[in-house]
């Protein structure tokens, strides 16, 4: 397994125990990380227990790289880690990848969705039904038979979006076009018909749907105002079981 993961430095500490999770459950060969620095102290621990390796990228080098300063999406409250999937496939020399958002944690096995086969499709993802919420359907440019999916968890074919270049259309979109959601819009409306839709096992939030059965979820988006995320959260016991194994496996490999 192959996975992409973004974040900017004060976020470190959620990254080390999303990574703690994921690999706990999962044998994950790469890590894609785009982040402030060339590299996080406690990486190494990590590398050194899950046989793990971690490629670092720096996220201000590769937006100002594939987003204009003019680009109307470049100082939204959507940050350049939001952006990077938008150039995985030009950074990243990988047939395929999972990308996770710092805030989903894995909280089982996932070798289901890693192996999901791709060949006909941009990419995979769950339907965001708070699209739809209240009625109110503001994606005016996609077919309302259409599905719109939520990109925290999205399954990536990079040798398919390299070839039909897929990637630069959504960039164009990005620097030329405003968006509400912008990376997520892009994806959505450049990959139209060819998006793959996944179980909200892999995805369940508030956003998709939140499972009422905490052992259906295996992986734990918490879609919230980032203001008490997790501790206002149904499931917070979830973040904070693993950030305590997190912690004690750190203090324990010192």
């Amino acid at each position: 397994m192959i996975i992409g993961m973004s974040c900017a430095r004060d976020w470190y500490q959620y990254l080390l125990t999303n990574l703690f999770a994921i690999l706990s459950n999962n044998k994950v060969e790469k890590a894609y990380l785009f982040i402030d620095d060339d590299y996080i102290e406690g990486l190494n621990l990590l590398k050194e227990k899950f046989q793990t390796e971690f490629i670092c990228k720096n996220i201000n080098d590769t937006f100002n790289k594939y987003i204009r300063n003019d680009s109307p999406n470049a100082n939204t409250r959507y940050t350049k880690c939001s952006m990077c999937r938008l150039y995985f496939s030009k950074e990243i020399n990988e047939e395929k990848i999972l990308y996770i958002d710092v805030d989903a944690l894995v909280v089982s096995n996932i070798d289901e969705l890693w192996n999901i086969n791709l060949e006909e499709y941009y990419v995979a993802g769950t339907t965001d039904t708070g699209m739809m919420r209240d009625g109110v359907v503001y994606l005016k440019f996609i077919d309302s038979n259409v599905p719109y999916i939520n990109s925290g968890v999205l399954l990536m074919n990079l040798d398919l979006i390299r070839k039909e270049k897929i990637d630069d259309k959504w960039l164009n979109l990005i620097n030329n076009e405003r968006f509400m959601y912008p990376d997520q819009d892009a994806i959505n409306i450049a990959c139209k018909e060819h998006i793959y839709l996944f179980s909200v096992e892999f995805n369940s939030s508030t956003s998709t749907s939140l499972l009422e059965n905490k052992k259906d979820i295996k992986i734990m988006h918490y879609t919230m105002k980032k203001t008490n995320w997790v501790s206002q959260h149904k499931y917070s016991e979830l973040w904070y079981d693993y950030e305590k194994l997190y912690e004690e496996f750190r203090a324990k490999n010192k």
